[in-house]
């Protein structure tokens, strides 16, 4: 028997989280995250079967809307209850990803803090 395999390398591409920091104890419902397109890739590659999803924790987020014609810029409103419960303090990284219809995934990560104004230790002078 003869197996052939391909390997698809993803798409790495630039993401933006917003805030840039996380206040574990913040009362907001949501956070953003931004994905720019690459020229070669529309909205209409993406499969919409299988969707976009966070790391940690494989969140799906609440909508996607897509921003500009030429060089499109996913929108992704995540829920900050779903992704809270995946965070701990100090520096963390956020993963946004998808897959193209052809197979391939496409996605990027983006470092953020996550402070806990609770857990702060009053300065004493």
């Amino acid at each position: 028997d003869e197996v052939i395999i391909t390997v698809v390398r993803p798409v790495r591409t630039r993401i933006m989280v917003l805030p840039t920091v996380l206040n574990l104890k913040s009362q907001n419902d949501y956070i953003w995250i931004l994905m720019d397109l690459p020229r070669d890739i529309k909205p209409a590659q993406i499969d919409s079967d299988y969707g976009y999803f966070v790391l940690p924790g494989r969140i799906k987020p609440e909508e996607v809307r897509y921003i500009g014609h030429l060089n499109p810029t996913a929108a992704a409103k995540i829920s900050w209850n779903q992704l809270k419960q995946y965070l701990d303090t100090g520096k963390v990284e956020l993963v946004f990803y998808t897959r193209l219809k052809d197979g391939r995934f496409i996605g990027g990560s983006d470092m953020v803090l996550v402070i806990d104004p609770t857990s702060e230790k009053p300065k004493h002078k």
